[in-house]
Order: structure tokens, then sequence, then C-alpha cells
């Protein structure tokens, strides 16, 4: 019962808009009318500023780390059901049912709750470095996101080596790739500098 608790803890802070929400209170206009139409921080600097912007990001990630901490510290809940907690969190962002089901691509939420769930939260500067490597090396973003959340997922589970992470990760890729679905539609991109090489074949 208590796991199922903080599940349902999990799943209700992923599926609050705060990104949405900020737009509308700071800005009095809906964030997805915006970039790519989608409700997540990214949008929210494009249409409220950097400030916003910012203050988004932190939400959207604090709503992953949160409630997996709490359910570490105060759920007495066992391993796999912090993987179910976190889980949770980024189905509740990707899906959210206060927008129709039609959520975010569940960048941020995944980073944080990868955060909470590794040794001194060095998912969260692993994450971001992988997704700096594939965005240094090409231009298309879900390609970078995907691909970058593949080697993450290497790195971790070579690291770890819990059979608990690695489902979890799995089943996170699964919703990364729905949630990037039309930009993997586009072939990558290599970066002008990539190309310049001796002997590259695009």
């Amino acid at each position: 019962m208590t796991l199922v608790i903080w599940v349902l803890v999990g799943l209700l802070a992923g599926s609050v808009p705060f990104a949405v929400i900020l737009g509308r209170v700071t800005t009095g206009r809906d964030i997805r009318g915006f970039g790519d139409g989608n409700p997540g921080a990214v949008n929210a600097w494009k249409a409220a500023g950097g400030r916003i912007g910012m203050v988004a990001v932190i939400m959207e990630t604090l709503k992953g780390t949160i409630p997996v901490l709490l359910a570490t510290g105060f759920g007495d809940v066992e391993e796999w059901g912090l993987c179910m907690v976190g889980l949770a969190s980024i189905v509740g962002h990707a899906f959210s049912p206060f927008l129709g089901f039609r959520g975010g691509k569940a960048i941020a939420v995944t980073s944080g709750v990868w955060a909470a769930l590794t040794p001194w939260g060095l998912g969260f500067p692993i994450a971001c470095l992988c997704q700096a490597v594939f965005h240094s090396l090409q231009r298309t973003h879900a390609w970078t996101v995907v691909l970058g959340f593949t080697l993450f997922g290497i790195i971790v589970t070579c690291w770890l080596r819990n059979e608990y992470l690695a489902a979890l990760w799995a089943v996170n890729l699964i919703v990364v790739i729905i949630k990037q679905g039309d930009g993997l539609k586009q072939q990558p991109s290599p970066r002008n500098w990539l190309i310049r090489l001796p002997g590259f074949r695009n």
C-alpha cells in the first residue's frame, strides 16, 4: 500500500505542467503556441524569457527528483519501488491528464529522476554530458535526445550494474522515443566541422 501511495505521488507531481502554469501566470499566454508546441521548459523560455525559462527547467526537473527522494527518506520503499516512483513521474509528465494526456517530452523530469536514483546525483551531469556529445556531432534535436539517452543508459548500466535501473532505463527510453516521434523522422544532420573531416561520408 505504501508503494502505491508513493507511485501516485510521483504520478501527480509529474502531471503538474509547471512550465505551462509559469508561462500563463507571467505572460498570460499559452507556451504551447511557441516553438514546437511542446508544453515544456524550452518553450517557457521562448515565451517568457530566460529567467522564467530557468525557473521552469528547475521545477520540471525537481518534480522528478523530489518524489523519489521523499519515498527514499520517508516511505520505506525498496529499490525497485523507487524506480516505479520515478517512472510514474516521467509518465505523468509525458501524458499529463491536466493537458489532455498530451504532455511534454519528459527531458527535464527524466534528468531529475536519474539524479535522485544515482549516487551523489551524478545521473544529472552524466545525462547532460551525453546530450552535449551528440549535440556537438549533429543538429537534429530529437536524435540528440534519443542517442544521448541511449549512451547515458549504457554508461549507468555498466557503472551501477543494477537490474532495476536497467529496466527503468529501457522503459524510459521507450517513452523518450515516443515523445520524440516526429523529430526522429528527420535524418541526423552532421555538424559542419564533422563534414569537413577527411574521409567523412554523409
